[in-house]
């Protein structure tokens, strides 16, 4: 079972990192839209999973209110999302694609 909170949520380094953490912290219910929205797709059979894609729906389906940025969802945090995403449903990680990133602590081939 993975730790509840990932290395890079728990202890930020990098700028990005920081306001991700923020974000999330103060907008727990994006994630939570997401992963609804993920496991749903999943459950239909859907066999690729693009956080962008995820994204652009919950803006267009809801009128997502969040706190502490100008942006109601950033671009910057699809990454991130979709790993927060693979660390608590480990089985999501072949069905969203992810690439190389400075979270991973290691080299993670792109797919």
């Amino acid at each position: 079972m993975p730790e509840t909170i990932p290395h890079w949520l728990r202890d930020p380094e990098t700028d990005l990192e920081k306001r991700f953490a923020d974000f999330h912290e103060l907008n727990p219910h994006v994630y939570e839209r997401l992963e609804r929205m993920a496991l749903s797709a999943i459950r239909r059979g859907v066999k690729r999973i693009g956080m962008k894609q995820l994204f652009e729906v919950l803006r267009w389906n809801s009128a997502l209110r969040t706190a502490g940025e100008a942006w109601k969802l950033n671009n910057s945090y699809t990454s991130l999302y979709a790993r927060l995403l693979i660390h608590h449903h480990p089985e999501m990680e072949a069905v969203i694609e992810t690439r190389r990133s400075q979270v991973d602590g290691e080299e993670k081939e792109a797919a």
